[in-house]
């Protein structure tokens, strides 16, 4: 009995013995794999740093408004403040726009003119404020992060919105003011860093001083064009898809569509009465036949609108109109051929026409005061 009790002593023993150095093994090890995830260098986040914002120019004199601009379309005229360049410029059937940016200042402007959609109503600045919704908004907006509108009002004609905007962690302020001539609505659009509100609100007020609708051209499709010529100071409008393919200052200038060609010129002549300017029209080139002549007045100036049947060398007819505008240095010549043009007299061209339009354009022909413009 005493025999059994010391082996199960010893069994006892011997259990505890391997137990505790089972347990001190771990007690070894444990630690090491404790160490090893505690001491496994942790990666800290990289601070973003703040973005740099401009100081805001103190001396708003520096800021000159002497440089004039013509837009592409002929539409509007306004300035390049200094240290403003245009970036972006274009038309189509809805707007006529320019973007004015100052990197150094991390400032934008924007002029456009538009065409409301149907329905939204022009008699004042509550009602057209409908053509700038939320989705309208939206995609002015598409070069910031996030765009709020802080508020609307109307001052007398002009409907006035404010904006905070976002840009690379930038915060913008943004003032635009809007008015219309019940055709088109006319919109100024200023951004500024958040810090220059002073900036802002007198690039605004120059801006819109300087910018003068050509009224002239108040209804006329956006999507022309326009020629301007500072040697012989005129402008003359052509739809947008046509090329000028020959200019120069004071010199003839060619302007070509797919079946249409345009000729702007000036003529040392005396254009008395219907029949010189028939017999002028007669002298362009051998086989020209007048089919009527019209007086006509156009940018104050009156003269005649004489047209023609031209035949080529392989027989085939085209039809012609040349407007002649005596002035008091010359006459100002616009010669407006049309191939492919079932009508033989252009001055008697009905309105459903698809020439119609294009003939039209000898209307928006417009003297223009010496001015040192940016357009080509």
């Amino acid at each position: 009995m005493n025999k059994q009790k010391r082996k199960n002593q010893q069994l006892f023993v011997t259990f505890m013995g391997i137990l505790l150095a089972v347990a001190m093994g771990l007690s070894l090890l444990l630690p090491l794999f404790t160490n090893q995830t505690l001491n496994t260098p942790q990666s800290q986040p990289t601070d973003i740093p703040e973005p740099t914002v401009p100081a805001p120019i103190e001396d708003l004199s520096i800021i000159q408004f002497n440089e004039q601009y013509l837009h592409p379309s002929g539409l509007f005229t306004s300035t390049i403040p200094t240290g403003y360049a245009t970036v972006n410029e274009f038309n189509n059937t809805g707007e006529a726009q320019v973007t004015l940016r100052n990197p150094n200042q991390l400032s934008v402007i924007e002029q456009r003119v538009l065409r409301p959609t149907e329905g939204i109503d022009l008699s004042s600045p509550d009602t057209f404020g409908d053509f700038f919704n939320d989705s309208w908004l939206g995609a002015s907006w598409r070069e910031y992060s996030t765009w709020e509108e802080t508020g609307r009002r109307t001052d007398g004609d002009q409907l006035v919105m404010d904006f905070n905007l976002t840009r690379t962690r930038q915060q913008y302020i943004a003032r635009q003011t809007v008015t219309t001539d019940g055709t088109w609505l006319y919109l100024t659009r200023v951004v500024t860093p958040s810090n220059a509100a002073n900036n802002l609100r007198y690039l605004l007020e120059n801006q819109l001083a300087n910018f003068d609708v050509i009224d002239a051209f108040v209804g006329q499709p956006i999507q022309w064009r326009a020629y301007f010529d500072d040697g012989n100071d005129y402008i003359i409008r052509y739809p947008g898809d046509w090329q000028v393919v020959d200019s120069a200052p004071g010199a003839p200038t060619s302007i070509t569509g797919a079946d249409a060609q345009l000729r702007v010129e000036t003529v040392l002549a005396d254009f008395a009465d219907e029949d010189a300017a028939t017999a002028y029209v007669e002298g362009l080139r051998s086989g020209t036949e007048v089919q009527s002549v019209e007086p006509v007045e156009v940018d104050g100036l009156s003269g005649y609108r004489v047209a023609y049947t031209y035949t080529t060398i392989d027989g085939a007819s085209q039809s012609g109109l040349v407007q002649i505008l005596p002035s008091d240095e010359f006459a100002y010549v616009q010669n407006l051929l049309l191939e492919n043009n079932s009508v033989s007299d252009l001055n008697s061209i009905s309105e459903d026409n698809a020439a119609y339009n294009t003939v039209q354009l000898l209307n928006s022909f417009l003297q223009t005061p010496d001015l040192s413009l940016t357009a080509d």
